[in-house]
């Protein structure tokens, strides 16, 4: 009988520090589960923090990359549109139209269109200029040979009527 009881009592014992064991380790799972849980509050936070500070970058990122690309283009596109403008002008035939500003040092395709189109420009307008003054020195000889050509017609003249006043002595 006495083995019996101590075997209760061993039993009773046993369930007591299980059931100690049990309220122990729930309450350590329950603070391991509150530092967890902090724990994970806290990366949830930063992961927000990260995530809008990637949004926030990109938006930057984008703004400067839109902003470079419209200073890139309009570096391009400027010089060709005034250099078409001014085609078009001197098509037109208003050939004193300004220049481009020769782009000096810069050896890209517009640099050089640039400086090729202000060398045509000044070529056309020396071309012009001689032309007029071809046209001033055509005039004034032909000018010369009408009044050459007018003193020879006065000089036959003059000769034609000095031989009809030697002829006409002759018949009287």
């Amino acid at each position: 009988k006495n083995g019996g009881a101590n075997f209760y009592l061993a039993q009773y014992g046993a369930q007591r520090v299980a059931m100690y064991m049990g309220m122990y380790l729930d309450n350590l799972q329950n603070i391991l589960l509150s530092e967890g849980w902090a724990y994970y509050s806290m990366l949830d936070r930063r992961a927000e923090i990260t995530r809008w500070v990637i949004l926030l970058s990109f938006v930057l990122i984008a703004a400067a990359s839109l902003r470079f690309v419209f200073l890139f283009t309009k570096r391009i596109s400027e010089p060709i549109h005034s250099l078409a403008e001014i085609s078009r002008k001197m098509a037109a035939g208003e050939l004193d139209a300004d220049l481009l500003a020769d782009p000096e040092g810069e050896t890209d395709e517009i640099g050089v269109l640039t400086a090729s189109f202000n060398t045509m420009s000044r070529s056309i307008r020396n071309m012009v200029e001689d032309l007029k003054t071809k046209s001033v020195l055509e005039r004034k000889l032909h000018d010369e040979e009408l009044e050459r050509e007018s003193a020879l017609r006065s000089l036959r003249e003059a000769q034609l009527v000095s031989l009809q006043t030697q002829i006409n002595p002759h018949f009287l």
